[in-house]
C-alpha cells in the first residue's frame, strides 16, 4: 500500500510538474506573442513615421519648388520690365537726339534764309548803286550833251 501511495504521490508530483512546465511554457508563450505583436506594432508605427516624413519631406519639396519657380518668375518679370525701360529709355534717347536734330536743321534752314535775305538785300543794295550809277551817267552825259550844245 505504501508503494501504491508512493506511487501516487509520485504520479501527482509528476502531474504538477508537468501542469507548472505547462503553465511556464503558456507564459513564456504568451510573452513571445507579447513581443511579437509589440514587434509588430513597432515596425507598423515606424512605417508611418518615416511615410508622414516622406510626405512631409515632399510637401516642404513641393513648397521649395514653388517658391524657386515663383522667384523665378519674378526675376523674369523684373528683366522684362527692366528691359522695357531700357528700351523706353532709347526710344527716349532716339526722340530726343531726333529733335535736336531737326532742332539743327530748322537753325541752319533758319541761317540759309536769313543768308538769303541778306544776298538779297545786298543785290537790292547793288541794283540801286547800280541805278544810281547809270543815272549819273545819264545826267552826265546829258549835261556832257548840254555843254557840247552850248558850245556849239
Amino acid at each position: 500500500m505504501i508503494i501504491i501511495i508512493i506511487i501516487i504521490i509520485i504520479i501527482i508530483i509528476i502531474i504538477i510538474i508537468i501542469i507548472i512546465i505547462m503553465i511556464i511554457i503558456i507564459i513564456i508563450i504568451i510573452i513571445i506573442i507579447i513581443i511579437i505583436i509589440i514587434i509588430i506594432i513597432m515596425k507598423i508605427i515606424m512605417k508611418i513615421i518615416l511615410w508622414a516624413r516622406a510626405i512631409k519631406i515632399e510637401g516642404i519639396e513641393e513648397e521649395e519648388e514653388e517658391e524657386e519657380e515663383e522667384e523665378e518668375e519674378e526675376e523674369e518679370e523684373e528683366e522684362e520690365e527692366e528691359e522695357e525701360k531700357e528700351e523706353e529709355e532709347e526710344e527716349e534717347e532716339e526722340e530726343d537726339v531726333r529733335e535736336e536734330e531737326e532742332e539743327e536743321e530748322e537753325e541752319e534752314e533758319e541761317e540759309e534764309e536769313e543768308e538769303e535775305e541778306e544776298e538779297e538785300e545786298e543785290e537790292d543794295v547793288r541794283e540801286e548803286e547800280e541805278e544810281e550809277e547809270e543815272e549819273e551817267e545819264e545826267e552826265e552825259e546829258e549835261e556832257d550833251d548840254d555843254d557840247e550844245e552850248e558850245l556849239e
